[in-house]
């Protein structure tokens, strides 16, 4: 999942800037509304990707909790502990 949001975030940012560029380059010819729209469309979906992508745990973090989980049940003759319940 991370791999894709960071390729879609980074996809989504190209498009922004290729839009930026051409109307930059070209000036008010691609200053159609549904061209900014587009652009502001793929902005913030840019946007959300990163924001997404740097919220999710990496995997490190998935391997210690699961492991952290496993040993805690083995510590409590394979049941799961209450305060893991909550």
């Amino acid at each position: 999942m991370k791999a894709y949001l960071g390729v879609t975030g980074s996809v989504y940012g190209l498009i922004v800037v290729a839009h930026i560029w051409r109307i930059a380059d070209e000036g008010r010819q691609v200053m159609d509304v549904w061209w900014v729209l587009l652009t502001l469309l793929a902005a913030a979906m840019a946007v959300w990707a990163w924001r997404l992508f740097r919220r999710l745990p990496s995997a490190q973090l998935n391997m210690w909790l699961h492991k952290t989980v496993l040993a805690r049940i083995a510590e409590n003759g394979g049941n799961i502990p209450a305060d893991l319940l909550d």
